[in-house]
């Protein structure tokens, strides 16, 4: 008796279970941060560089370098394909200055040369470019590989953004820039890998447009 009772509670049990196992998350919540270049600020310092003979003094040495935080939505139609929108912000900046050789040309020759080490060592600007954004992309995702607990895909985005650019120097000798408008936003990410659990994973991104050359942020399946 006691073995019958055990094979029908075990029969139940898998029964009820088979549901269960067939479902799908259908909906997903994610929250990244990524890091990338904004081409069109990366241009203007360049033109603050070539036309007033000036050299780069960005962060880094990296001009138009941007951030962005970016929370997003999907629907997963099936095992591949998940429809949604992205909504977040994003800065960039970048910075010019004069050549110390033509800003240090009537001195001495020791204030030259520990002048420049000071110079090389402690940058400053006069010019300096700074832009935010907010931006809400439609969205795209085809998973190549699907399972509990990884999943490698493939993202695609394209929407509006409201951005803002102002360059702003030092002093009356170099023309200010300011830009305020609503111009095209997109994301391509031809690689993203999820690794974790079932409800909650961590994820990586590598592509290029608004988002970032690579994002990492956490998502909850609903």
């Amino acid at each position: 008796m006691k073995t019958k009772f055990i094979q029908v509670a075990t029969f139940l049990s898998m029964f009820l279970a088979i549901p269960a196992y067939g479902q799908t998350n259908k909906h997903e919540i994610r929250a990244n941060f990524g890091m990338g270049v904004d081409s069109h600020v990366k241009d203007v310092c360049n033109q603050y560089i070539e036309n007033f003979d000036m050299e780069n003094s960005s962060p880094f040495g990296l001009r138009g370098l941007q951030a962005a935080g970016t929370l997003e939505y999907f629907y997963h139609l099936n095992k591949h394909w998940a429809i949604g929108a992205n909504l977040g912000i994003a800065e960039s900046e970048a910075e010019a200055r004069v050549k110390w050789g033509d800003k240090a040309k009537d001195g001495d020759t020791f204030s030259y040369v520990f002048g420049g080490i000071i110079y090389c060592l402690f940058p400053t600007s006069d010019i300096q470019i700074h832009t935010n954004s907010q931006f809400l992309m439609p969205s795209v995702k085809y998973s190549w590989i699907a399972s509990n607990h990884f999943r490698l895909y493939t993202k695609a985005a394209l929407g509006i953004q409201h951005y803002k650019l102002d360059a702003i120097g030092k002093s009356n000798s170099y023309p200010e820039t300011h830009e305020n408008n609503c111009k095209v936003a997109y994301q391509f990410s031809p690689v993203g890998i999820e690794v974790g659990g079932e409800r909650m994973r961590g994820f990586l991104e590598l592509g290029y447009g608004k988002q970032g050359l690579y994002n990492i942020g956490i998502l909850v399946n609903l």
